[in-house]
């Protein structure tokens, strides 16, 4: 967390604080736990909207 007082301190020094690297490695890694957590969510979720729904508005 920045702090008004780093901010300041920066802003009078000149500096900032370095940004993090974009890095492909991390990007592959979130973005195959995002599908994955979404595989596993997403046929839960239409269980629970299939269960909640009523039978005869499925059947028609």
């Amino acid at each position: 967390m920045f702090s008004a007082m780093d901010t300041v301190q920066s802003i009078r020094t000149g500096k900032r604080k370095k940004r993090r690297n974009f890095n492909v490695a991390d990007f592959i890694i979130s973005l195959f736990v995002l599908l994955y957590s979404l595989a596993c969510i997403l046929p839960m979720i239409l269980t629970l909207m299939v269960s909640i729904t009523d039978e005869n508005t499925i059947m028609r």
